[in-house]
């Protein structure tokens, strides 16, 4: 069975936070055992006749196929790992040289919660660009219950904040700051990571990066 709504007057569309992706995840809480694919046909068959919905880019009087692959898309993200500026350490601030970074193999990274390895969020792709570390093409795993639970607290909203795990060698500056020019800009820094290493990225809830968060995964 398929639903088709028409966006009234005032409302735009926003896959992210799509209400049926809500009702998939009640499903699957529900029925312990069954899958989100067949928890987002089954919430796809119960539609409620109004739903909230968001994006800037369908006009009007659109009319929309609400369809199990569109609600997938609620489970996608992107985001900036890392914003290529000074970290607050116990030694002082530092900075991670994203011109050494090595990617782990293939370019994709883990996102796990709280940076424990035993509790694996999804994965996500990682690249450098304009001295900042990002993700994207991110998908929150329904294996997990901490990726399904991430996926949820996601879609209603939840501003999660990103943190790097990264290995690598401390070169100390200064115990009082040193001018240096990292990630394209210059930085007042008390030591900079060379030749790190990306292991892992986590979602927390309040990082040491402020500019490190979850972002809505690009449409399309």
């Amino acid at each position: 069975m398929q639903e088709y709504l028409t966006l009234p007057r005032g409302y735009t569309f926003d896959a992210e936070r799509l209400d049926l992706h809500h009702r998939a995840m009640s499903i699957m809480h529900s029925s312990p055992g069954r899958d989100y694919r067949t928890a987002a046909l089954m919430a796809e068959a119960l539609v409620p006749e109004t739903v909230v919905l968001h994006r800037a880019d369908l006009t009007t009087g659109t009319t929309l196929q609400l369809s199990a692959s569109a609600i997938m898309v609620a489970t996608a993200f992107a985001g900036v790992a890392y914003s290529g500026g000074a970290i607050p350490g116990p030694d002082g601030p530092f900075g991670i040289d994203l011109a050494e970074i090595q990617m782990p193999r293939g370019g994709r990274v883990s996102l796990l919660k709280n940076h424990d390895p035993n509790q694996i969020v999804g994965q996500a792709s990682a690249q450098v660009s304009g001295g900042m570390l990002y993700l994207d093409g991110g998908r929150f795993t329904d294996v997990t219950p901490a990726g399904r639970e991430a996926a949820g607290l996601y879609a209603e909203g939840q501003p999660f904040a990103l943190s790097v795990g990264v290995s690598g060698s401390m070169e100390r500056l200064s115990d009082r700051g040193t001018d240096v020019e990292l990630n394209g800009r210059v930085q007042t820094l008390n030591a900079v990571m060379r030749r790190p290493r990306l292991l892992e990225v986590s979602l927390v809830h309040a990082g040491r990066d402020p500019n490190a968060r979850l972002l809505p995964a690009r449409w399309g």
